[in-house]
């Protein structure tokens, strides 16, 4: 009767930390992938927040360039050329 137990006795431990431990792995390397992804979408999600902070930041540099509807003249009393033309600080 012994011989007859003897081998699932055996075998059931085994076959139980195998699938643990495949379980497990199986697991882990989902987890990984989600958390992957999930990084990568907040990676995506904060470039295109800082690139329309970058436009609003852009905008606000350009509205300086507001020119006065009764003298022609930029507000701080600069040429309008010369704020179109950021390279250029002088009119030639």
């Amino acid at each position: 009767m012994l011989l007859v137990l003897a081998p699932p006795l055996l075998m059931l431990p085994l076959l139980i930390g195998l699938v643990v431990y495949w379980g497990n792995t199986a697991y882990d390397r989902l987890l990984i992938y989600k958390v992957n992804a999930e990084l990568t979408i907040a990676r995506q999600y904060l470039d295109r927040v800082l690139q329309a902070q970058q436009f609003e930041v852009a905008g606000l540099a350009g509205s300086s360039c507001q020119t006065s509807p009764i003298s022609g003249t930029i507000t701080d009393g600069t040429s309008l050329r010369a704020c179109t033309n950021p390279d250029k600080t002088s009119i030639a």
